[in-house]
């Protein structure tokens, strides 16, 4: 009996069929201009700070002191270097670490401007 029964088609209730796109068919729309002018400007941003960082370590030399802060710049270098890589192949992860490591690097930079001031005021020697 149930033999002669066939499916039904045109079905209101059935499931509706649409083709379905692998993440390799599609195609990554175009990067807008702004964009890619700020992944540049970061990547002059990251040369700025190369420069910096080397033209610090010449002025001061490899004192004990200033081996800390050499050792943290590199590793904030190497982080930029590894977020603007990130940002530069469209990772919404780098924009958002990006988005929250500026606001605490100004923090920071703040802080330590403040903390020179103050021993500037005392009569002390800077940092």
């Amino acid at each position: 009996m149930d033999e002669d029964k066939k499916p039904v088609t045109g079905h209101p209730y059935a499931p509706p069929k649409v083709k379905v796109l692998d993440a390799s068919d599609a195609i990554a729309p175009a990067r807008p201009r702004e964009v890619t002018i700020a992944v540049c400007l970061l990547c002059v941003l990251f040369a700025w700070k190369r420069l910096s960082i080397v033209h610090t370590w010449n002025r001061l030399g490899w004192r004990d002191e200033y081996a800390g802060r050499g050792s943290a710049a590199i590793w904030g270098l190497l982080l930029l270097a590894w977020i603007i890589g990130a940002l530069w192949r469209r990772r919404n992860w780098a924009r958002i670490a990006y988005c929250v490591w500026v606001p605490l690097g100004f923090a920071t930079q703040r802080l330590l401007w403040q903390r020179a001031d103050r021993r500037l005021t005392l009569g002390l020697s800077p940092p």
